[in-house]
């Protein structure tokens, strides 16, 4: 049983120290349209897809599919009171190595490959789900919500080490409210006054 291979999502890998979830607020066209929700938790799917597979470290790459999350999602009653577990489905950001991305299950790891091993699963190194969850809630610019729930499942130390070096920025490359997307804003803001 030790040689056999190991499962991608199990509980024994998850990642559960850190950061799990965040909220983004994104501005979206029409303040009173219905489909306010829909627009915003696509363009918060765009942009971890974009995120993961712009970073410099690592060459990753991402499926987006919608896939139903129970483990800690509740559908509140009226009073506020969980109900237990929603079965709704979510669009749910994979991310995995881009090497490892699409392998079935007849290839393994390359043996060329420091770190890799045969016992290694399909998903390689590490796993990162992003959910994207409207949450339909607004701040006081009229932005809408979106929460953002990342399950993560780290399979060598090499793994653990990526995901905590992938996960710190998300939420000020999500939100787009690092250093670095201020910046850009005041340059646009600038350029645009006559």
């Amino acid at each position: 049983w030790t040689y056999e291979r190991a499962a991608g999502r199990c509980g024994a890998c998850r990642v559960t120290g850190g950061l799990q979830s965040f909220e983004v607020f994104v501005g979206v066209g029409d303040d009173g349209a219905n489909g306010a929700e829909d627009e915003a938790s696509g363009e918060v799917a765009s942009r971890l897809i974009a995120y993961f597979e712009g970073l410099r470290d690592y060459s990753l790459k991402c499926s987006r599919r919608m896939r139903e999350r129970a483990r800690g999602t509740l559908a509140q009653g009226e009073d506020g009171h969980g109900k237990g577990p929603s079965r709704r489905k979510l669009t749910c950001v994979t991310a995995v190595e881009e090497r490892f991305f699409d392998r079935g299950p007849s290839h393994s790891p390359s043996p060329h490959r420091e770190g890799d091993n045969d016992n290694l699963p399909r998903e390689g190194h590490f796993v990162i789900d992003a959910f994207v969850d409207r949450g339909g809630s607004r701040d006081e610019d009229g932005r809408v919500g979106v929460r953002v729930v990342l399950e993560m499942y780290g399979h060598t130390k090499r793994g653990g080490v990526a995901i905590d070096r992938i996960r710190g920025p998300l939420p000020g490359e999500i939100g787009r409210t690092n250093r670095r997307w201020r910046r850009l804003s005041k340059r646009r803001t600038r350029t645009a006054r006559p």
